[in-house]
């Protein structure tokens, strides 16, 4: 059976958000770029996630795969979303 991309995200944040523990009890919320974008332009999703903590005061992860923003830009287009979904489970725990 085949899982869209979507359909593993929101299942990745389901597992997440019944593991992660926020301090002061904000919502998490997972943003996950697609091709084209990163994690943290301020014209993209960077905005969206100032927006989001700022305005509604809730917790939010943009997902970066790699170790840059040059090579999440990269993991846009290169990894398939199941490697980058195996990647960020190694990365998350930390953050």
């Amino acid at each position: 059976m085949q899982h869209t991309r979507f359909e593993v995200v929101i299942l990745y944040f389901i597992v997440i958000t019944t593991k992660v523990q926020v301090s002061s009890e904000k919502l998490p919320i997972v943003l996950w770029h697609g091709m084209g974008d990163t994690c943290c332009f301020p014209f993209s999703l960077g905005g969206v996630t100032k927006f989001l903590e700022s305005e509604i005061n809730v917790y939010v992860k943009s997902i970066e795969i790699g170790n840059s923003i040059t090579e999440d830009f990269k993991s846009g287009y290169l990894i398939h979303p199941n490697q980058q979904v195996t990647f960020e489970q190694t990365v998350f725990p930390t953050n």
